[in-house]
């Protein structure tokens, strides 16, 4: 199986990688192997056929967005996730004839660096000490954010035969976070 991972250059992607070569899957990030077949241009749609086939892609799991309300706190963000998701359903759809499976993660609060931060500076506002960061976990489902390496699990279980007839999902790994976003 080859997995074409986007947003596989950041805590997530590299977890989804990860777990996904774990289980005898290769993982191809769409940047690298870009730079490796000299395709300056995903959005080239013959270029990019040309990549699935050569590398004889099986899955496309797109990894980016933040479901949960406490983080995207611009419009920008949201219709890019909007729009990811639109894609993924509709990429989902039309590739299945060519045994292309298709899956986007809408993972809520994940504890990467960049998430930290944010959360660090939302206590500082909130109480004027960034220690107190660790408390904005409170309210979330479990108490905390979502690491990495569960989100690889999730994609790597999405990717695998016992989701064979996943594609065209947006899968929400969020903890029921998204159920109840008047939490934040």
């Amino acid at each position: 199986m080859t997995v074409l991972v986007t947003g596989s250059s950041g805590f997530v992607g590299r977890a989804i990688m990860a777990h996904l070569a774990g289980h005898g899957a290769i993982g191809l990030d769409p940047v690298a192997a870009a730079k490796t077949h000299v395709i300056d241009d995903l959005s080239d749609r013959s270029r990019l056929r040309a990549l699935i086939a050569r590398e004889q892609i099986t899955h496309i799991i797109h990894a980016g967005g933040v479901s949960g309300p406490m983080v995207l706190a611009d419009i920008c963000g949201v219709a890019g996730n909007a729009a990811l998701s639109a894609f993924s359903q509709s990429l989902g759809c039309v590739s299945a004839k060519d045994g292309i499976r298709v899956i986007a993660l809408s993972p809520g609060p994940v504890e990467t660096d960049r998430i930290v931060t944010l959360m660090k500076k939302k206590a500082k506002d909130r109480t004027g000490d960034e220690n107190n960061w660790q408390d904005l976990r409170k309210p979330l489902p479990f108490q905390r954010c979502a690491t990495p390496e569960e989100i690889g699990a999730a994609a790597a279980f999405l990717a695998s035969p016992l989701s064979g007839y996943t594609s065209g999902s947006v899968v929400t790994i969020d903890a029921g976070l998204s159920a109840r976003a008047s939490a934040f």
